[in-house]
């Protein structure tokens, strides 16, 4: 499961992804591994779910298809 941490960092990056402002290879790794991917996005839906949506819209639902976010 998703620790605290991980997903603040994973809502900033929604919110604002410019690389220069997050960890990149941090949020990339854990979304490749399909096992942390689903634990960080139920993490992130019971912990923020309207922000996790309403953050980019369209960007979200992509993500959900498989989106390669690097």
């Amino acid at each position: 499961m998703a620790d605290d941490a991980q997903i603040q960092r994973f809502l900033r990056y929604l919110e604002d992804p410019r690389p220069e402002d997050h960890d990149h290879a941090e949020i990339e790794e854990a979304l490749a591994d399909p096992a942390q991917r689903g634990a960080l996005l139920e993490a992130v839906a019971r912990s923020a779910p309207e922000k996790a949506l309403a953050s980019r819209p369209g960007w979200w639902e992509n993500w959900l298809r498989g989106f390669d976010v690097k």
